[in-house]
């Protein structure tokens, strides 16, 4: 074989590995370009999805909001009188600590004393504890005076979270 055949044949033999590269990186080039425009896809999807269960966890959390907290415009004090009246005592003493700021919440302390009989401050306890309210009943004392036995009166520790700022 003489060299320029030789020559024509290596440059033919380099020119189809060249062309052969070629279309291997056109051909992965493709395949990269693909997974991009898929990833980009599987992001948006997931983007969504995870917006979606954002909304869903936020509708769950007003909802037990509104079973949690006390809301600004009920009034504690005509509530507590209400039960009182229906369990036969008297709410003789009032008093409201400051209230406490937890997160975006206020945690609203509140201490009564009521007098009655002990099965009547019972059963206003348990119209406390078996309501439907937002109110929780933090400690009790039961106390009574020695000379009327059936007598007595109760210190309650009350309170109730209300939301300190408007939710957005």
């Amino acid at each position: 074989m003489n060299r320029k055949k030789f020559a024509w044949l290596l440059i033919v033999v380099l020119m189809a590995t060249l062309f052969w590269q070629i279309s291997t990186f056109k051909r992965i080039y493709e395949k990269i370009t693909a997974k991009k425009i898929d990833s980009s896809d599987n992001a948006d999807q997931n983007l969504a999805f995870l917006q979606k269960k954002l909304e869903a966890q936020e509708r769950r959390a007003k909802n037990l909001e509104k079973l949690a907290l006390w809301q600004t415009g009920e009034d504690l004090m005509s509530w507590l009188t209400k039960q009182a009246d229906g369990s036969n005592v008297q709410i003789v003493g009032v008093e409201h600590p400051p209230a406490k700021k937890e997160l975006d919440y206020h945690h609203v302390p509140v201490k009564i004393t009521v007098t009655g009989y002990y099965n009547s401050l019972s059963r206003f306890v348990n119209r406390l504890e078996q309501s439907s309210s937002r109110i929780r009943i933090d400690s009790f004392r039961m106390r009574r005076k020695e000379e009327a036995s059936e007598y007595a009166t109760l210190d309650l520790s009350l309170s109730y979270f209300q939301r300190a700022t408007k939710p957005s």
